[in-house]
């Protein structure tokens, strides 16, 4: 049976092939010769290698360097020996692109062989597996922001766990912004110092290695996150925010409770796992972010699946793509990469597995922020059940708390009102007890709130209807207070549509169920009304409501762009059609347009 090669060789000299190629036989490293750049570079888009050998000096147009080049701007990062010889030229430009080793090609075969050897055996080398499709989608993506190469450095020490404070310190000082920012953070009230820290090494000493190298990992993330999702509607940003800092902390909080994994690199690959999002989301646009909305108005569907469909990728590959692109480890590329794959592999593959585990866990949290609550519980119940239950549930409130100061801390723009919380607060360790032996559906309740009387202030809306008063505003014509119904499943949109409408006098009442629909529609002045609520239909709702004579405005808000849907929609009396993702100008324009009507 072939065995497959850990080295690739390409060099010019027949007698080096042949040699070298025998030496690393005897070694037991397999090794294949090929004959020219086209082949290497076939092999690599399609199979992962430890390494690859390439002479410099080659027949054709390209030298070894410029083949290497082409290699990495394509994102394909396997440890690389150039033969060259070593002049400052050459090793400055083997510098820039991040070729490992340069070695000059007098030197003998047995020491050249030895050197692959103890280069391949000194790290984990193995280049991450990564879809072509998915390297092709970064470089589309046009101008990201680069990661400063002090990060670079400061993600290896994370990733290694074994660095001394004096090795951190000594790279966090090469750059002065982000020691000016460490010590900013050493010195919030998040940590509690009693004194004023000046020092870096104070400010590490007291943090602590692996926590410091955490923040300011972390601090680069959300602000090249925050960079990268300009180009997508303020709504969606907030989400993702919330997303990606939840995700982070819940995976933080179950590692230091209940896993032999350290939690800051918990937090640090949950922060890392969707990013490439936001990639997609720049590439494909709408396309993209239409593909999300349908996944959060119908339970059961999976977004990775429904990636996999439309682009070839998921998410999870392009975030990998990325980071590799960055230069991140190559242990983290392989987890972020690998978090919704059924089989995990790799060099640590338990603990791997641990990690992934943790990074489903805060993702399955994370999902019950989109509504569908019966549908999707059941994963993240199935996740839980490795647990204590008692634990399991104080650990998630405990990541609840925990994301919401590493917004702070991360300066990362959330929704005022969490959805999640509401839904933790319903859960109960007989739902949890119960999770094998029947279905969700008979189990998962969340309690109502009552309506909140001032003072004190207002509670966050529960997923029942819910009236949220405004401040007085200047009436509407004819002095009466505008009141305004959004029947919408997804708490979340629900509440931005509230913001949207600030700007007007009166209060909006939002609800989720045609029943709660039809019991305020006869006192509001305009509607919002989403077409998929769960399992209810908002197309059927809004002919009931003609039928009943009700004569105000409706504006259906959906990411439901289908012509049949539209039509549809306006043909059983809707006035007006807003599609997800929108923006508070569309919202209002709406309002403007059809305010006539209702003065």
């Amino acid at each position: 049976m072939e065995t497959d090669p850990k080295v690739l060789l390409l060099v010019n000299r027949p007698e080096l092939a042949s040699g070298l190629s025998a030496a690393l036989e005897a070694r037991a490293i397999p090794s294949l010769v090929l004959d020219h750049s086209d082949a290497l570079y076939s092999f690599l888009n399609s199979r992962s290698v430890d390494g690859v050998v390439v002479e410099n000096e080659l027949p054709g147009f390209l030298t070894g360097i410029e083949i290497l080049d082409r290699i990495y701007q394509d994102l394909l990062r396997p440890e690389t020996i150039l033969l060259a010889p070593r002049t400052n030229e050459i090793q400055e430009r083997a510098n820039d692109i991040g070729i490992a080793h340069v070695i000059d090609p007098s030197t003998s075969i047995e020491d050249l062989a030895s050197h692959i050897e103890s280069s391949l055996l000194r790290s984990d080398t193995r280049c991450a597996r990564l879809k072509t499709e998915a390297r092709h989608i970064v470089r589309r993506a046009g101008e990201i922001p680069a990661m400063p190469q002090v990060l670079v450095r400061i993600a290896d020490h994370l990733d290694s766990g074994t660095s001394s404070i004096e090795e951190v310190i000594r790279d966090i000082a090469i750059d002065p912004k982000v020691t000016a920012d460490l010590l900013k953070v050493a010195n919030s009230p998040r940590f509690g110092a009693s004194r004023t820290f000046t020092k870096l090494f104070d400010a590490v000493n007291y943090l602590g290695v692996h926590r410091s190298l955490s923040l300011i990992v972390s601090r680069s993330i959300a602000s090249a996150q925050r960079r990268m999702s300009l180009h997508i509607p303020s709504i969606e940003r907030l989400r993702y925010n919330q997303r990606s800092v939840l995700i982070a902390s819940t995976a933080e909080v179950f590692a230091e409770t209940f896993e032999g994994v350290s939690p800051d690199t918990a937090h640090v690959v949950g922060l890392l796992q969707d990013i490439g999002m936001l990639v997609l989301a720049k590439v494909f646009g709408r396309k993209y972010m239409s593909l999300q909305l349908r996944v959060r108005d119908v339970g059961h569907l999976r977004l990775e699946v429904l990636e996999n469909e439309a682009f070839g990728v998921t998410h999870a590959d392009v975030s990998a793509a990325l980071l590799q692109m960055w230069d991140f480890p190559v242990s983290v590329v392989s987890l972020i990469g690998q978090h919704h794959s059924e089989r995990i592999v790799g060099h640590a593959a338990t603990v791997d597995q641990t990690v992934i585990h943790l990074m489903r866990v805060g993702e399955a949290l994370a999902n019950l922020a989109d509504g569908h609550t019966q549908q999707r519980f059941p994963i993240l119940s199935k996740l839980l059940s490795k647990y204590p239950k008692t634990e399991a549930l104080s650990s998630m409130h405990k990541a609840i708390k925990r994301a919401k100061e590493a917004s702070e801390l991360l300066s990362v723009n959330v929704p005022k009102t969490d959805p999640v919380s509401s839904i933790v607060s319903g859960l109960s360790e007989e739902m949890l007890d119960q999770r094998d032996e029947q279905p969700i559906e008979t189990v998962l309740t969340v309690p109502e709130r009552e309506p909140p009387a001032p003072p004190p202030p207002a509670a966050p809306p529960s997923i029942t209807a819910n009236v949220i008063s405004k401040p007085q505003a200047p009436p509407a014509a004819g002095g009466s207070q505008l009141h305004f119904l959004v029947v919408e499943d997804d708490q979340f949109i629900a509440q931005v549509i509230d913001r949207c409408l600030e700007v007007y006098s009166g209060k909006v009442t939002a609800c989720q169920t045609i029943a709660e629909a039809k019991l305020h529609a006869p006192a509001a002045d305009i509607l919002f009304v989403d077409v998929h609520l769960g399992g209810e239909d908002g197309i059927q709702l809004i002919e009931q409501l003609r039928q009943e004579g009700c004569k105000a405005p409706i504006v259906v808000v959906s990411g439901d762009r289908t012509r049949s849907t539209v039509g549809n929609a306006l043909l059983v009396g809707a006035n007006d059609y807003v599609l997800k993702p929108f923006t508070e100008e569309s919202i209002r324009e709406k309002v403007d347009r059809h305010l006539e009507l209702v003065r």
